[in-house]
């Protein structure tokens, strides 16, 4: 017979190890269940996707601070302020700040080019007040020069690229892919070769999905790039949308245009070689070929 002091001890041992065993038990089930899981598991995520606040990059508190302070300045109005911004982005400028920076340069280059002036007056035996205003004036005319030569660049080369993609958008469509699959294609395929061009059918394949208007993408995609082939492709895009013209075939037609007057224009360039060519061929090669050829007869004659 167990003593009544050691039946307690053990009855205090098993309600302890029962009571152990619950909770064990209990914290299992809490930790597997997948309701009560999910609290924990969404403070994880937000945990782990929440973006940590980082310091603005410092080009965009620059621009921030050139907006405030060019507001206080009697600059162009909205409306020229867009139509500005229009002007950056066909040379390639699309961030935010593109149109205060581009204000700032125009404000900033005059002094600066009328110091360099300065600076070089003596080196060039210039006057300084003359040397300091043309420069001067080469600070004003230098940031919009820039930016049309850029656009210039660019509209070059995507009209050198257009036949490619054309190409290209013909074989995706007979393939089967709608016009938009078919227009993310291409964008992705030209990415290497011609990265202007892949850039602007990039943005245009997304907003084909996502603005409610198809012809809102086509009108931003002619706007951005604003060369002759793609109001071509837009206005054949909306005539067999809506007349129900057979679309592989229409791209065809435009694809053989389009490769048709990109050989037209290269041999257009080669007829113009040969008078081109005549101002360097009478200053860099006739004088060489007078002096090796007159140069010994008139050595001999000076000897005499």
């Amino acid at each position: 017979m167990i003593p009544a002091d050691a039946a307690a001890d053990v009855r205090m041992a098993a309600t302890a190890v029962g009571a152990l065993v619950f909770a064990a038990t209990l914290a299992l089930a809490l930790r597997l269940d997948p309701a009560a899981a999910l609290p924990r598991r969404a403070r994880a995520l937000a945990s782990a996707t929440a973006p940590a606040l980082q310091p603005a990059p410092p080009g965009r508190r620059i621009a921030a601070t050139l907006d405030r302070a060019l507001a206080r300045l009697p600059l162009p109005r909205a409306s020229a302020r867009r139509a500005l911004a229009r002007e950056l982005a066909l040379s390639g400028f699309r961030a935010r700040e593109a149109v205060s920076l581009y204000l700032a340069a125009r404000l900033v280059a005059p002094p600066i080019f009328a110091l360099i002036g300065l600076l070089l007056a003596p080196l060039l035996g210039a006057a300084p007040l003359l040397a300091a205003l043309a420069a001067a004036g080469l600070g004003i005319a230098a940031p919009p020069l820039t930016l049309a030569n850029l656009r210039q660049h660019r509209r070059q080369a995507m009209d050198r690229a257009f036949p490619d993609a054309l190409d290209l958008l013909v074989i995706c469509v007979e393939s089967g892919l709608s016009i938009d699959a078919a227009i993310a294609r291409v964008a992705g395929e030209l990415g290497r070769a011609h990265p202007v061009l892949a850039e602007e059918l990039r943005v245009a394949a997304v907003e084909l999905r996502f603005l409610p208007d198809r012809a809102d993408a086509f009108a931003n995609l002619e706007a951005r790039t604003g060369i002759e082939g793609v109001r071509a492709l837009i206005a054949m895009l909306h005539q067999t949308e809506r007349f129900g013209t057979p679309l592989a075939q229409a791209l065809r037609t435009l694809a053989a245009e389009a490769r048709t007057a990109a050989l037209l224009h290269v041999e257009e360039r080669a007829a113009r070689l040969p008078a081109v060519l005549t101002v360097p061929m009478i200053l860099f090669i006739l004088p060489p070929l007078f002096i090796v050829l007159v140069g010994p007869v008139i050595a001999q004659l000076l000897a005499r």
